[in-house]
């Protein structure tokens, strides 16, 4: 039951097909071992919700939320700052192969130290993660079988609840630099608001953001996620600017 059949996916079809890191690696598991991991995702998220232990601004693999949630939450952030003549700073980062480098260890001690997972469960969990192999399948040829050392299933019904658990610091972690966010899986949306012609609320704000970046850019190396630059974005959003404002920030 710990043995999975890869279907690589190509993430988007106007990618190149020859390129591997186009592809995502879904696994394909036995029902029975699906059937047993509903039973215990379900009792997992009945422990998450009566302990109250959830982030509240995560929207993904959660009842009631989704990609929409999301996107209307910060959305509607950002028009009522708009509106009371402020400028948003909204960063947008994206990690790579986020579930495919969780450790193990670290997984098991964050589910102990966070979130009361001990004893038998723990013990439950540590054989769920450990001894799993996978193999690729494509039109008929399957590849020898290797060991995962490292990862969540993709494709699994444990896999991404348990990735959310591993990654629920970065809340706590962007609520230390009083900035606002909002993740949905490994995608995270991070903002904040200065005023317009107020040099030393810029400097203060920008100087914010760069703490609070260094600090996620530090603790993803630290937990053995890497965040993907190329697909890291930051914008500046606001209504009609000033002149005099446009020229500060291109100086700045």
């Amino acid at each position: 039951m710990k043995q999975a059949l890869l279907s690589p996916l190509l993430k988007k079809q106007t990618l190149n097909f020859e390129s591997f890191s186009n592809f995502r690696p879904i696994s394909n598991l036995k029902f029975l071992s699906k059937v047993i991991e509903k039973v215990a995702a379900s009792r997992l998220w009945d422990h998450l919700c009566t302990n109250d232990l959830n982030e509240i601004f995560q929207s993904a693999y959660k009842k009631y939320h989704s990609c929409e949630t999301a996107l209307v939450r910060v959305q509607n952030d950002i028009l009522k700052a708009i509106d009371n003549n402020k400028c948003v700073i909204l960063l947008l980062l994206y990690l790579s192969a986020a579930f495919d480098t969780v450790d193990h260890d670290i997984l098991l001690n964050r589910l102990q130290s966070n979130f009361g997972i001990k004893g038998k469960a723990q013990a439950w969990f540590r054989s769920y993660l450990t001894d799993r192999t996978h193999f690729v399948k494509i039109d008929g040829s399957s590849s020898s079988v290797h060991p995962v050392s490292y990862g969540v299933p993709q494709g699994s019904v444990l896999g991404p609840l348990l990735y959310l658990l591993y990654t629920s610091p970065l809340g706590d972690l962007m609520r230390k630099h009083d900035i606002s966010f909002h993740l949905y899986a490994d995608d995270n949306q991070i903002y904040t608001t200065f005023g317009f012609n107020n040099d030393v609320e810029l400097s203060l704000t920008t100087c914010r953001v760069e703490r609070c970046l260094a600090d996620i850019t530090n603790w993803m190396s630290a937990n053995k996620l890497k965040l993907n630059t190329g697909k890291t974005e930051l914008l500046v959003l606001h209504s009609k600017v000033p002149t005099d404002f446009v020229a500060t920030k291109h100086n700045c």
